[in-house]
């Protein structure tokens, strides 16, 4: 009980060499948290700083209450554009100088309404409802957001700083006619450094990987811009405070704190849905090198612990990095403390290194999430949708046009590809496929019934809401065909689950059945359909003697019957 509630419990006892591994891996993979973690801060809209304080509590949280001990978490791409896209609007109406304010804020308290989401989640053992969104629209959704990324930064890459992207329907696009008219503005050192930084990071971990080259980039960016003596603030990063962040509870100096939540809860569910399916990739791909046990349950409740008290440590939502993760596996992490060594080191480059950060350039920054975006943009997925079933094609292209469309509100263009996913697939379920057999020579041997009076077909789904009405209109059909027919046979291999609107359903059915002599017969019927019919007693309505193992056992039955009663036989 005390392993599951406290999973870093199993690191003990520890091995020196473990504890060796562990902090040569931390430190390797610090070294490319504290550029990303400052960058992807940059991307969510906030000052760097607080970029560093998400990867100190929730990193160090994740790590103790998690499942997996490689899985690296703290800023991401994906979390930074959602909170940027989601928060920028609702600060829209609040006067110039008190918004950035309130937009700190509001991420913060983002963090603590994403952590419950999550922690909700895991202790109710909800991982599976990441289900609900398809492949399709996942892909979509990442393809266009990359972009999304990438082209928001673009303007910072070239030194440019006063580009607003408008908040409306192709406000992205629009925002890039405003661009056009600032090319003038371009800031060439800026233009240069950027370029340069995001060729290197592109190209240069090709050549030797075991350099740190985020780090080296940083470095050298910083030494260009300090040798040039740019003191502008918008082309660089500033001061940073070389301080722990302030423990306190989030705050809320505008609104009441329940229309504030309650804003933000949309969003939270997103943030928590599309980053668990990071994680659940994640989880794969680690469990598949190192065979451990996956437990997305305890992901979450890792993840929703880290997140609730990062909130209270000035930290805004956080995920899980592929990248860092893959590092840290790499870098021969063997537990977690692998992420608490990481954490050390932010700390000590928060507490003594920020000055020479002062000179950072943000087109290094965006050069960095630039990069990062090249590993999201992967469109494979999206033609092999297409190929495998042309419905499922559409939707990713839909949401991968609809999330373009709605940028930089791409929380607009996920829900939009999610609604037509789901109406999709509730539409594949009211039209199920069904096969209608006879005494033909094109049927199957054991299903060739041999008499006018049994009719035979295939359901090839369960029997609930949305495909109740298929299956009794099926029937119908049938046996308008077949006005002869005394038996309905059912060949239910697939109806592996009846809801209580397809129970209701089947026995109105039943009984409009026998009121014009006709009995309805199940074969193969699974046994968790079974066991619901039982509890409500449909299966005595149906008669106890019309079920069946398998189609042939059932019709050599009915056969007999037909026999017995006298009723006329096709042969």
């Amino acid at each position: 009980m005390t392993k599951k509630l406290f999973p870093f419990v199993n690191w003990f006892p520890m091995k020196s060499i473990n504890l060796k591994d562990d902090l040569i891996a931390g430190i390797t993979v610090a070294l490319l948290l504290v550029p990303q973690s400052m960058a992807y801060a940059e991307l969510a809209g906030l000052p760097v700083r607080y970029g560093l304080y998400a990867a100190i509590i929730p990193v160090a949280l994740m790590a103790l209450f998690g499942s997996m001990a490689q899985i690296s978490g703290g800023p991401t791409a994906m979390t930074g554009i959602i909170t940027a896209s989601v928060l920028f609007p609702l600060v829209q109406d609040i006067p110039p100088e008190f918004r950035d304010a309130r937009y700190i804020e509001l991420a913060i308290l983002l963090s603590l309404t994403v952590g419950i989401c999550r922690l909700l989640m895991g202790v109710f053992k909800l991982s599976s409802l990441v289900n609900l969104i398809s492949h399709p629209v996942i892909a979509g959704f990442t393809n266009a957001a990359a972009i999304v990324i990438a082209l928001s930064q673009l303007p910072k890459l070239l030194g440019v700083t006063e580009v607003y992207i408008e908040q409306e329907f192709m406000g992205l696009i629009k925002s890039f006619a405003h661009f056009s008219d600032k090319i003038d503005q371009i800031h060439p050192l800026s233009a240069i450094t950027g370029t340069l930084s995001l060729i290197g990071l592109v190209y240069l971990k090709k050549i030797y990987r075991k350099i740190p080259w985020p780090l080296v980039i940083v470095a050298c960016s910083c030494f260009v811009f300090w040798k040039c003596d740019v003191v502008n603030e918008s082309l660089i990063v500033g001061e940073i405070p070389s301080s722990f962040p302030a423990l306190r509870f989030p705050q809320n100096s505008h609104g009441q704190w329940l229309d504030t939540l309650i804003t933000l809860i949309p969003a939270s569910i997103m943030i928590t849905l599309i980053g668990f399916v990071e994680t659940v990739s994640i989880s794969k791909a680690i469990s598949l090198k190192t065979r451990q046990p996956m437990n997305l349950d305890q992901e979450l409740i890792g993840q929703g612990v880290g997140s609730i008290a990062g909130s209270f440590a000035q930290a805004y939502p956080v995920g899980s990095s592929f990248t860092r993760s893959a590092l840290n596996l790499a870098s021969g992490a063997r537990t977690g403390m692998s992420n608490i060594f990481a954490v050390i080191t932010v700390i000590l480059v928060l507490l003594f290194l920020t000055p020479a950060l002062y000179y950072l350039p943000k087109a290094t920054l965006s050069a960095m999430i630039i990069s990062s975006t090249f590993g999201l943009i992967d469109f494979e997925p999206i033609r092999v949708s297409w190929r495998v079933m042309r419905r499922e094609g559409i939707v990713a292209i839909f949401t991968f046009v609809a999330t373009l469309c709605f940028a930089p509100s791409i929380m607009d263009g996920f829900l939009w590809g999610a609604g037509i996913s789901i109406a999709a697939y509730l539409y594949r379920t009211m039209k199920p496929r069904i096969d209608v057999f006879d005494w033909s020579e094109k049927c199957p041997l054991h299903l060739r019934t041999r008499s006018h009076h049994i009719s035979a077909l295939r359901f090839r789904c369960a029997i609930f809401f949305a495909s109740v009405e298929a299956f009794e209109e099926s029937i119908i059909t049938c046996l308008a065909k077949n006005k002869n027919t005394r038996y309905m046979l059912i060949e239910a291999q697939s109806i592996n689950r009846i809801d209580a609107s397809g129970e209701w359903g089947l026995r109105n059915l039943v009984k409009d059945l026998k009121k014009n002599k006709v009995e309805l017969v199940f074969a193969g019927l699974p046994p968790e359909a079974c066991e619901m019919i039982q509890k409500t007693q449909l299966d005595e309505l149906i008669g106890l003697n019309n079920f069946y193992p398998n189609s042939e056992a059932a019709i050599n039955a009915l056969h007999e019957r037909i026999n017995g009663n006298n009723l006329e036989y096709m042969i």
